[in-house]
């Protein structure tokens, strides 16, 4: 039996139907593993990052990460994505983006041992974003995974312990891309041998 997708209506999963044979069924009555492609129009997935995501991915950063150095009293020190990803190496990590009907709206940056970026637009924070791209780390890199959440950032410090990250120790220094200012960082691990990954 062949299936064929049908979208009557752009971006309004209540539309989108599966067609078998000469039946369709609206998507809620489907099981949704039958075929990946359907979460398309349902929830966010990762994908790996694509040139044509830079512009997308600046507002990301720019926007959350003021919020971040609000947190901390740091403003002063944003710099914007397209300056800061040359400073700091962006593109010498692997990178991921969280995307929904067309939109990213999140990315991750990391390697095997450091998860070095996380950033998830303002407008879609606790959406399940950041966990999705976190999982995606973990289930791709080392058995032990580090990170550095600036000291004031509840908000984050409180993401990452929900989703298996201990802090390890506090450390000082200067700020990475932006040395002029110095920040204390907590570190924190995953462990995969400790979480069951």
């Amino acid at each position: 039996m062949l299936c064929k997708f049908q979208k009557d209506r752009p971006c309004d999963r209540s539309f989108v139907f599966l067609e078998l044979t000469q039946y369709k069924w609206p998507i809620e009555h489907i099981c949704s593993d039958i075929d990946p492609k359907l979460h398309l129009m349902t929830r966010y997935f990762c994908r790996p990052y694509q040139l044509k995501d830079f512009p997308r991915i600046c507002d990301i950063h720019d926007a959350a990460r003021l919020d971040e150095l609000r947190l901390s009293n740091l403003q002063e020190a944003f710099i914007p994505l397209r300056i800061a990803a040359a400073r700091e190496g962006l593109f010498e990590y692997q990178l991921l983006v969280a995307e929904m009907n067309g939109r990213v709206d999140g990315f991750v940056a990391f390697s095997a041992s450091e998860l070095t970026w996380l950033y998830v637009y303002p407008d879609c924070y606790r959406t399940g974003i950041g966990s999705l791209l976190a999982q995606a780390v973990v289930d791709r890199s080392g058995p032990e995974i580090f990170l550095e959440v600036i000291s004031g950032n509840e908000p984050a410090l409180a993401f990452y312990r929900s989703v298996g990250f201990e802090h390890v120790h506090t450390a000082s220094g200067a700020m990475p891309g932006n040395e002029a200012f110095r920040i204390t960082a907590h570190v924190m691990s995953y462990d995969k041998t400790k979480n069951g990954a």
